[in-house]
């Protein structure tokens, strides 16, 4: 396959939404080709827009670096949501591929019913014990630009959940001031194993952005937030048996709206079909 042309580039960073149309209703050998030709920081682009099973089908006919990682570049519910659709063999094998700390977290998620808290948290959570002061909760908000900055869950030795600390209260605070002393005891929590459905009018949600998950063993495993209840409510944003444009009126479209068009696209992706066996042949 020919290098993809900036036209093309420009057209998925631009369009990704059209993009994520076209290389879903593509034959699935051509367009893995095509993704594992361009940087995975624009692939990701499409990937975020595509529903969890053609992204999969996608990711299991890319060349496997490839896929790991464009993993690596979505978000992190969107990863777990296509590595469910992944046969185990080939998810082991692109786990294998992924940093450590990811690799584990997606590990955790995935060892849970799709339907449950426990697949659809996240695990990048900020927790500290309740002897930790101020200063030290503020310096690990400031480097931990992966976790979102609410709230600070406080744990005791056995990793069971004690309080949370919000920004707000460490900013109010001396930087000697004990975590413990200005957290909230009254959280409430969720269950790792808790059907979605079943928490989703959860009264904890009208003043609280993120619910602990805990385990069995009721130790923090996670958090939920309620954005994430709130998108799991809603239809996915492509189907199988949706009525969108085929992929030549996408590209025609585009081509005439923007003058930039789909053309050099199909240039660049309409070479003869190979297997994966094929393609890994010649790397």
């Amino acid at each position: 396959m020919t290098n993809p042309s900036a036209l093309t580039i420009s057209f998925l960073e631009q369009r990704p939404s059209t993009a994520a149309q076209t290389l879903a209703e593509m034959d699935s050998n051509d367009a893995a080709a095509f993704l594992d030709s361009i940087p995975p920081r624009i692939a990701v682009r499409s990937f975020a827009h595509m529903n969890s099973w053609s992204a999969s089908g996608l990711i299991k006919d890319m060349n496997a670096p490839s896929a790991a990682a464009v993993l690596q570049e979505l978000d992190y519910p969107a990863a777990a949501a296509i590595l469910r659709l992944v046969d185990e063999a080939e998810r082991s094998a692109l786990l294998k591929l992924l940093p450590e700390k990811l690799r584990r977290d997606l590990k955790t998620s995935l060892s849970f019913p799709d339907d449950t808290v426990g697949a659809q948290m996240t695990t990048a959570v900020l927790s500290l014990t309740k002897d930790e002061t101020a200063a030290v909760a503020i310096a690990l908000l400031r480097k931990s630009s992966s976790a979102d900055p609410e709230p600070i869950f406080l744990v005791d030795e056995e990793k069971r959940l004690i309080g949370t600390v919000s920004p707000i209260g460490l900013l109010k605070s001396s930087a000697s001031t004990l975590l413990i002393d200005i957290a909230e005891r009254k959280i409430a929590s969720l269950s790792a194993r808790a059907r979605v459905s079943s928490i989703a009018r959860h009264s904890a949600w009208e003043n609280q952005s993120y619910l602990p998950v805990l385990s069995r063993k009721k130790q923090l495993i996670g958090a939920l937030s309620r954005a994430a209840v709130r998108e799991l409510g809603r239809p996915q944003m492509l189907t199988e048996e949706s009525d969108s444009v085929s992929i030549f009126a996408a590209m025609a479209g585009a081509f005439y709206e923007s003058a930039v068009g789909l053309g050099r696209l199909v240039a660049d992706v309409d070479q003869p079909k190979r297997s994966k066996k094929q393609r890994g042949n010649q790397s």
